[in-house]
């Protein structure tokens, strides 16, 4: 596979037991679908190793903002998004496999971020529930129908990214646990 952002060959490194492709140019790391979750949290040993890693082989490369090729599935344009509701740290996901891209710094700010996967949904409720709020409030005043559909609208796509707002807890345990 090659790095997205050079076009360098990626090397493919165990760390903690886990096969992930690192590039030696720019310090990026591709994850495969899943292998992320097993390097976000702090408490992570092998997340700090790859940390380290990234920061060894991290480079100049100061705009990361253009799209980019997804290095599995290299006629994909990788979809730009934040890692959670709650967070500003953007990251690259293939939307044919799932796989994710961070450049280098990232992953040590992910896991700077959150304490752990609790924490993060814990966050992502609260910042869900709030905007819920506001946009029930805005509903209840809405002046005029366009504006009470546009809230409408709101709600549904909020409770959307947010599945704890209506799968039972159990369920959701079993996809982020």
């Amino acid at each position: 596979m090659k790095c997205p952002r050079t076009g360098t060959d990626l090397k493919e490194i165990i760390v903690g037991g886990i096969k992930v492709d690192i590039s030696e140019a720019c310090g990026g790391v591709w994850f495969d679908n899943f292998e992320l979750q097993k390097f976000d949290e702090a408490h992570e040993a092998a997340g700090e190793e790859l940390v380290q890693l990234m920061n060894k082989y991290a480079s100049s490369i100061s705009n990361t903002s253009p799209k980019i090729k997804s290095p599995r599935h290299p006629e994909i344009t990788m979809m730009r998004r934040y890692f959670s509701s709650t967070s500003k740290i953007e990251i690259d996901v293939c939307p044919q496999s799932g796989g994710i891209w961070l450049d280098a710094g990232e992953l040590k700010k992910i896991r700077e971020a959150y304490r752990d996967e609790k924490q993060r949904l814990e966050k992502g409720e609260a910042f869900v529930d709030q905007n819920l709020e506001d946009a029930g409030f805005k509903l209840m005043n809405a002046n005029s129908t366009a504006e009470a559909q546009q809230m409408q609208n709101m709600t549904r796509v909020l409770r959307f990214l947010m599945p704890s707002s209506y799968l039972p807890r159990n369920i959701i345990n079993l996809f982020f646990s």
